[in-house]
């Protein structure tokens, strides 16, 4: 069994994982708790010796690869594996192909309501990474379309974020579930395989909320709402020398919305986003010398002419006033669902805000999503606590097209 693996290499988690038997299997836990190794380990032997394929899931697309795909490879390398198995990932092929039997692993993300729509039939396990980012109905229509053979398997990796997810009422405090459910719970004391240094290092540099989390693999406070979860974003001293910038992103506004000037950053496979201004009552020229004016801010941040500047392409005024003082401020690429749009791209990176930052901070601990009449979330937010995070938007919405 198992092609002969010493037992060695297997965690706690795994074995826990390979005798659960019920359609739906609930990891979480702590951070560093070998929880997606473990399932790794256990859907590549499947591959091996089963006879349906695999599906392994994830909110945004764009962020398998990295966080999924090249795990399973570093596991098959570590079994010398990789003769036996295909690796491809570019285009709309993204998969692992056994060369023993022609199973597949196969990666698709929920971003795209069509990646859904073309789920085929004899796919017998799924295994969703950061469940917690998935909206209720995006799970929903998995469960829908996982069907047609015995033996169906939906498992759901996560850190419980918070106490008031879908996921905990779905599966902890309804009983809809709970005859077809199992629930493994585990922290970094379930992995063998971590140092010393390892574990000092969970114990101490983790405090408050995020030591509940992902120490003990408690559940969260309320966060449950938010667009924006704690886990996508951290809070960072400057944006390293090396990284790429990209465009600035501007919104306006006057009396009551804050106009804001944001520039951005790629580095190590992050989004670094930095906060130049956010003030209210700004005009869009000074006039003699006034500071109250998005030109005077301008020029005291020495921001270069040529410089692109992403902005709201509703305030078509403000931008050609901008444009005949030299700044190179283009409006936004903006299409149906264009909020949806860049908050999904914004999803897909994880984001690292600088310190002095202070609205912007403020804006990613209060955006919310709307509720509908049965007081549901929506994927629609409300409209507050998002002037810094539109002006993100626009730089990602107008990415390979403007820039």
């Amino acid at each position: 069994m198992f092609y002969d693996f010493p037992k060695k290499m297997f965690t706690v988690v795994f074995w826990r994982l390979e005798k659960s038997t019920k359609r739906f299997v609930i990891c979480y836990g702590g951070a560093a708790s070998s929880k997606s190794y473990s399932i790794q380990q256990l859907f590549l032997i499947r591959l091996l010796e089963g006879t349906h394929d695999l599906l392994v899931i994830r909110k945004n697309s764009n962020t398998l690869f990295s966080s999924v795909f090249e795990g399973f490879k570093e596991v098959a390398r570590r079994w010398d594996l990789l003769k036996k198995l295909d690796f491809v990932y570019g285009g709309d092929k993204k998969e692992i192909r056994c060369k023993l039997n022609d199973n597949k692993i196969i990666f698709k993300g929920v971003d795209d309501p069509e990646q859904l729509k073309s789920l085929k039939h004899g796919i017998r396990y799924i295994y969703i990474e950061e469940a917690s980012q998935l909206y209720e109905n995006d799970f929903n229509e998995l469960n829908r379309r996982l069907r047609g053979i015995l033996d169906i398997q939906i498992f759901l990796f996560f850190n419980p974020i918070s106490e008031n997810h879908w996921i905990k009422r779905k599966f902890f405090d309804e009983l809809t579930y709970i005859s077809d459910t199992e629930v493994i719970h585990c922290t970094y004391k379930d992995n063998q395989f971590l140092t010393d240094e390892d574990r000092h290092n969970m114990e101490t540099k983790n405090i408050g909320n995020d030591y509940n989390i992902y120490v003990l693999g408690q559940w969260g406070i309320e966060s449950e709402g938010l667009v924006f979860l704690p886990d996508e974003w951290e809070v960072c001293d400057l944006v390293p020398e090396y990284a790429k910038r990209l465009p600035y992103g501007m919104d306006f506004g006057f009396s009551v919305d804050p106009t804001t000037l944001i520039e951005l950053f790629l580095a190590d496979g992050c989004l670094y986003i930095n906060e130049l201004f956010y003030k209210k009552g700004l005009t869009n020229i000074s006039i003699n010398g006034n500071e109250q004016s998005i030109q005077y801010h301008l020029e005291l941040l020495k921001i270069p002419k040529q410089s692109l500047i992403v902005a709201d392409s509703a305030e078509k005024k403000s931008i050609l006033e901008l444009r005949q003082l030299g700044y190179d401020v283009r409006p936004a690429i903006k299409g149906a669902d264009s909020i949806i749009q860049g908050i999904d791209i914004l999803h897909s990176y994880k984001k690292k805000i600088t310190k002095n930052s202070v609205n912007t901070l403020n804006e990613y601990r209060n955006y919310m999503k709307s509720v509908d009449k049965d007081r549901q979330y929506r994927n629609i937010p409300i409209d507050k606590y998002n002037h810094s995070i539109d002006s993100q938007r626009y730089v990602c919405l107008s990415r390979g097209i403007l820039w």
